[in-house]
């Protein structure tokens, strides 16, 4: 039909028009927290999976402000999850980009400065994801999703990732340069885990794991 335009690029253009000086970062959702599982590999001497933190949104900071996204997860331990290779902020069910966030890659500073934070969880393995640029142009209160790509050790069942995750605690907030973290930070905890790889565990051919 002529004339119509794609709500992808009605997005873009109405982030760009209306917030030409907002910085974003990501919050977890004010309620609960789903995180979808989907193995991508378990052929490799290493597996690989991505899990997906469904209902974040995002939230901007001051104008003028250079702003990275940082990310944190915190899991029980190193017997399942191993480690992060990267994270995504996400147009929600999808696995596009969205405008404005880049691409989040593993550091290690980032990591220290959320396990340090007053209202960090105790204990356990943490990895930090931090944006390879600073974000650009964000409405407030968009939904999207946040997607974390993570190694698994090998021979992993899936009930084991499916606990792992269950009990592993996720971080978000503002950076202005690694390691240093900006007013905001985050934790939350999931109240469900699904298991979208699985076949014949359940309705929908997934496996669920709730507190």
């Amino acid at each position: 039909m002529r004339g119509f335009v794609p709500c992808g690029i009605l997005l873009i253009a109405l982030t760009l028009l209306m917030a030409p000086s907002a910085r974003a970062t990501v919050r977890p959702p004010t309620d609960s927290l789903t995180v979808e599982i989907k193995w991508l590999d378990r052929d490799a001497p290493q597996w690989r999976a991505r899990l997906r933190l469904v209902r974040y949104t995002t939230a901007t900071v001051p104008p003028g402000s250079t702003t990275y996204t940082a990310l944190a997860m915190r899991t029980p331990d190193s017997l399942v999850i191993t480690g992060a290779d990267s994270a995504l902020v996400v147009i929600p069910a999808t696995q596009v980009m969205w405008p404005g966030f880049p691409k989040l890659r593993p550091n290690a500073a980032v990591a220290t400065a959320f396990r340090t934070q007053p209202s960090a969880p105790a204990g356990g393995i943490w990895s930090g994801a931090m944006g390879g640029a600073p974000s650009s142009c964000v409405l407030p209160n968009e939904p999207v999703d946040v997607c974390w790509f993570v190694r698994v050790v090998a021979g992993s069942s899936d009930r084991a990732i499916l606990d792992a995750v269950r009990s592993t605690w996720f971080g978000s907030g503002p950076s202005s340069a690694a390691p240093v973290l900006g007013a905001g930070v985050l934790f939350k905890r999931p109240s469900k885990a699904t298991n979208t790889s699985v076949t014949g565990g359940g309705p929908g051919g997934t496996m669920t794991s709730d507190p």
